[in-house]
């Protein structure tokens, strides 16, 4: 079994899916993309779990494209357990770094992202936090001055809360 075409017991087409939904809520708003630091978040996107959730000192991003496949900005250590998914761009930096632990890749990546309104989506309302240092948060924000960060919260939810068919097998299987 080739786990490419098969991630957490899905298929890799229920990925595409939940892209698709992303990326048709993110040209309704006008976004280039969707910027995601947790664990439950990157989960539902790519499939990817690890044990290295448990350390709160190192931060993890994915980046959702207005076109395209998710883009994984990660610590090395993780590399290989993120392309057991079905994610071709994984770009990693050598964690712990307290200098940049992964801010400067961060901002390159979301940068080459930003290519018509300059406008990335990142939960940051109800039940949300972001899986970084607010300072590292703050270089972010600097480094990209034209770029507006913009809540999608409750879009992300919304999408989350309809099952599709194997998510309510696998609900039914568990319960």
């Amino acid at each position: 079994m080739d786990i490419k075409n098969l991630t957490r017991g899905f298929p890799v087409q229920e990925f595409f899916s939940r892209m698709e939904k992303a990326q048709a809520m993110m040209h309704e708003k006008k976004l280039d993309a969707i910027l995601l630091s947790t664990q439950a978040n990157i989960f539902y996107f790519t499939g990817f779990l690890s044990q290295f959730w448990k350390s709160p000192t190192r931060p993890w991003f994915v980046i959702l494209p207005a076109e395209g496949k998710p883009i994984a900005v990660i610590p090395s250590i993780g590399k290989s357990g993120m392309q057991q998914t079905w994610l071709d761009e994984i770009y990693t930096w050598d964690s712990p770094n307290p200098i940049d632990d992964g801010v400067s890749l961060l901002s390159q990546t979301l940068t080459a992202c930003c290519k018509k309104y300059n406008n990335i989506g990142l939960p940051l309302g109800v039940e949300s936090f972001i899986q970084m240092p607010y300072n590292n948060f703050k270089k972010i924000k600097k480094s990209m001055p034209n770029v507006k960060f913009i809540d999608v919260a409750l879009e992300l939810y919304k999408i989350r809360a309809i099952k599709s068919s194997r998510e309510i097998k696998k609900i039914q299987q568990a319960c």
